[in-house]
């Protein structure tokens, strides 16, 4: 147990110090003492009617540096969870005192739109970005993706796909690329043609009524939607010419299996991307060990 514990300490290290090493930065001085600042429900573009928002965390007190900015994307199937999660459960507070500003935004979920509608908002929190630097006090020129699950997925599938019309959408400050710098992907879904239990309900214990989180985020049947799954598959747009990415994936996952993440690892080293990848022994979906719920603070910060 201890050792899957230090295992999920040094991927969150792991994280903080990848984006370091590829031009984000500063390193803060005085990181333990440092205040955080909480930014709420800040309106990034429109969708269906209704405005999107994300949530920031950032250091307190003024700065004149501009600090690098990691989106954050939150997991649960495409069709549940929240971007306050980041906030509330301090899940991010480590990257905010390794001298980043965090931001957690929302996305359409399946119950109320069906695929590209999520790319589409990722995208448009990503313009924004760019677009309104000073609202947060960042760099928009260091943007990186990092998600969990579902939120893994749309991170690596906006990393991958820059300038691919369907994907782009129009919301969120239109005309500002959507290009990031780095993604993190703890436990993402990345071929839904190579993993049975997308296309199989008894497989995948998050299935409801029959049908799978892939086949809700899609609109139907995987293998009766060919177009639209190639769209959503991270693995359809992989080349050379990819930004850094870090793979984490515990080897026990029994929701998105360890396969999605080896899939995804060979595509980007084959076509010569720089990607890391970190198997956590005995981690199960979400690295952590069987039979612990959702991280507590205690467990994310490793306090």
């Amino acid at each position: 147990m201890e050792g899957v514990c230090s295992a999920q300490v040094q991927a969150q290290n792991e994280q903080a110090e990848y984006l370091r090493l590829r031009g984000f930065g500063p390193h803060l001085a005085s990181r333990e003492a440092m205040r955080l600042q909480t930014l709420l429900d800040i309106p990034y573009g429109m969708a269906n009617g209704r405005l999107l928002s994300l949530d920031a965390l950032r250091p307190k007190g003024g700065s004149e540096v501009r600090l690098p900015v990691v989106l954050w994307l939150h997991g649960g199937d495409w069709y549940s969870g929240n971007k306050r999660n980041a906030v509330d459960k301090h899940m991010l507070d480590f990257l905010v005192r390794s001298g980043f500003v965090v931001a957690s935004a929302e996305y359409r979920l399946s119950g109320e739109a069906s695929f590209p509608a999520r790319i589409h908002d990722v995208k448009a929190a990503i313009r924004w970005l760019r677009a309104r630097p000073e609202m947060l006090g960042i760099n928009p020129q260091r943007v990186a993706l990092a998600g969990f699950s579902a939120g893994a997925h749309l991170a690596v599938l906006a990393a991958t796909t820059v300038g691919v019309p369907e994907l782009e959408g129009e919301s969120g400050s239109p005309g500002y690329s959507t290009s990031v710098q780095a993604a993190i992907a703890m436990a993402a879904p990345t071929d839904f043609t190579r993993n049975p239990s997308a296309t199989d309900s008894s497989l995948n214990p998050n299935s409801v009524g029959g049908v799978t989180p892939e086949q809700r985020l899609l609109g139907g049947r995987i293998e009766e939607l060919p177009t639209l799954t190639r769209l959503a598959n991270p693995a359809t747009f992989i080349g050379p010419d990819m930004p850094p990415i870090l793979i984490i994936h515990g080897r026990d996952d029994d929701i998105v299996p360890v396969s999605q993440a080896e899939y995804l690892y060979q595509a980007l080293n084959g076509n010569g991307a720089e990607v890391t990848f970190i198997r956590v022994e005995g981690g199960n979906h979400g690295c952590w060990p069987a039979g612990h719920s959702y991280p507590s603070k205690r467990w994310m910060l490793g306090s």
